[in-house]
């Protein structure tokens, strides 16, 4: 017969609650979830609940299940981009599933595009926002993953040429659905929504999305005239990549440009800082693997 603690449990982490540590003794296993929150105190306390189970096969089957590895919290620092596209909101129902046409078709293809080139996987989730997307890049991709910003650009230019082609448009001028993106390594971590699809939640979502509505809000302020389309806003710990990448953008695009907007503040007081590049080529789509990291993955795999 299954423990009442065993099933409460069970129906806890169904509902998404957080492990946050498992004891194991010789008879007995402890598990504390993050049940709650007290915001009185400063800084706010956590709300542990313990459960102690008596060891058996069900327990065992139960803490080697998908989940139980997915409720167990592991925070881990991933690169993350954030997505917007532009003018979404602006259009009706029909013009709206026009946008996400265009969208959905480009994200998967640069995606699709990038694997092809990888040995393990490099996306650990994709977030849809409504009028956008987070994708949320392996722990192990870190050092590189700002590079997959350029070619969600391109391949929003590519999808939407080959559409205007396909019925007899001229695809060489117009003005085209955008995007604007917010770059940043931050914690992350996963469990399971309220719809019981796998979800990402921690700081580093909400810090890219600060850096995206930030950096907006300065060049609004600053540069009221200038196009905000195909902006890339990124944060401290993604500058390097970017900056790297600028020097090389600029010796074959020198109209590419990488500008410091400083320390910018949220509504909640909180600031980092934030720089912002433009001017990217839209027919410009690196890969995740330089040429020589590619030719030893194609050695290794002969």
């Amino acid at each position: 017969m299954t423990e009442p603690n065993f099933q409460s449990l069970i129906r806890l982490l169904e509902n998404g609650a957080k492990v946050e540590a498992i004891e194991e003794e010789d008879a007995e296993i402890t598990v504390r979830v993050v049940a709650g929150i007290d915001l009185t105190p400063h800084p706010p306390e956590l709300l542990l609940l313990k459960t102690t189970l008596k060891r058996s096969v069900e327990v065992e089957n139960f803490l080697n299940s998908p989940l139980a590895a997915a409720a167990i919290l592991r925070p881990v620092k991933r690169g993350i981009i954030l997505v917007d596209i532009m003018d979404y909101s602006k259009g009706d129902t029909v013009m709206q599933a026009a946008f996400l046409s265009i969208f959905q078709l480009a994200i998967k293809e640069q995606l699709r595009l990038q694997r092809t080139f990888a040995k393990d996987e490099f996306v650990d989730q994709i977030v849809p926002t409504g009028d956008g997307c987070y994708i949320v890049f392996h722990e192990s991709v870190n050092d590189r993953f700002f590079r997959v910003v350029f070619g969600l650009l391109s391949s929003m230019n590519v999808v939407q040429n080959r559409i205007l082609k396909a019925i007899g448009r001229d695809h060489k001028s117009g003005k085209r659905v955008d995007l604007r993106v917010g770059c940043e390594i931050g914690e992350t971590d996963f469990f399971f929504d309220i719809s019981g699809n796998r979800n990402c939640f921690g700081p580093g979502m909400n810090e890219a999305a600060r850096i995206l509505s930030c950096g907006e809000a300065a060049i609004q302020k600053r540069f009221p005239d200038h196009p905000t389309g195909g902006s890339i806003f990124l944060g401290a710990n993604v500058h390097p990549q970017a900056r790297a990448l600028h020097q090389w953008l600029t010796s074959i695009q020198p109209g590419t440009r990488l500008r410091p907007l400083g320390n910018l503040k949220d509504k909640h007081h909180s600031s980092r800082n934030v720089w912002w590049m433009t001017g990217v080529s839209k027919f410009i789509s690196p890969n995740l693997f330089s040429f020589q990291e590619l030719l030893s993955r194609l050695e290794a795999n002969s």
